[in-house]
């Protein structure tokens, strides 16, 4: 189809079949929005669009209005995806710091934050990181991450 981009976002926060309805709910009610597939056993969602209408960050964007962090989803074979949940992230500067930061660590190729629910989603190369090495890299700056949404 002209006109239509595809993007995928993993939802670990999808957890059962009222999550997913939330999901297509609120997600087709964004402009550009033509189409929403869920699947809960891979807390995937996949999103046809109109990109002169909107973008992948304005999509993300969407998914924070109720309090859902999303990462891109790349099917390459060696990324992973990691959620913590970070408590002493209280500020846009520690948003920031944390985007940053955590963006620069080896094998990062994505760092989403949703700072009224201090979750933090990594998209990274599991052959370059691993979720030890990422909990390390939020200690080099004091932070303290739990890891969340398996």
């Amino acid at each position: 189809m002209e006109g239509v981009a595809t993007v995928c976002f993993k939802a670990a926060q999808m957890g059962c079949g009222g999550c997913v309805a939330k999901v297509q709910n609120n997600m087709k009610t964004e402009a550009g929005v033509k189409n929403i597939v869920c699947d809960l056993p891979t807390k995937s969602v996949k999103i046809e669009y109109d990109p002169a209408v909107t973008d992948v960050e304005k999509l993300k964007a969407g998914f924070q209005k109720f309090e859902y962090v999303v990462t891109q989803y790349y099917p390459e074979e060696n990324m992973a995806y990691v959620f913590f949940e970070a408590n002493q992230m209280n500020c846009g500067s520690c948003a920031r710091k944390v985007k940053e930061k955590i963006g620069a660590e080896p094998g990062v190729k994505e760092v989403t934050v949703c700072l009224s629910t201090k979750v933090v989603c990594i998209a990274y190369d599991s052959k370059i990181s691993s979720v030890e090495k990422l909990t390390e890299g939020f200690k080099k700056f004091n932070y303290d991450v739990t890891e969340c949404y398996k």
